[in-house]
């Protein structure tokens, strides 16, 4: 979701949980297992299962469009 911070700067919302945890992952590396350790992540920082759906469609949303633009060809199972 792009929103602008207190700046008026664009941002897209869901970013800040994502990047900690899967920056500097190829995305091969990222898989089923890796998506529930992400969960298991965020269940106990305090984050309600809607919020970390919204996490998990953001990271799904990112890998479908690299997929369209032939820029991956593997896509792990997403449970939400």
């Amino acid at each position: 979701m792009l929103e602008e911070d207190k700046g008026g700067n664009p941002y897209v919302w869901g970013f800040e949980h994502l990047d900690p945890f899967f920056k500097n992952r190829l995305v091969r590396t990222i898989t089923t297992d890796l998506l529930y350790q992400f969960v298991e992540k965020r269940q106990k920082e305090g984050a309600k299962n809607a919020t970390i759906n919204r996490n998990l469609s953001l990271l799904r949303r990112m890998m479908n469009l690299a997929r369209r633009e032939g820029k991956s060809v593997q896509f792990p199972y997403f449970r939400c």
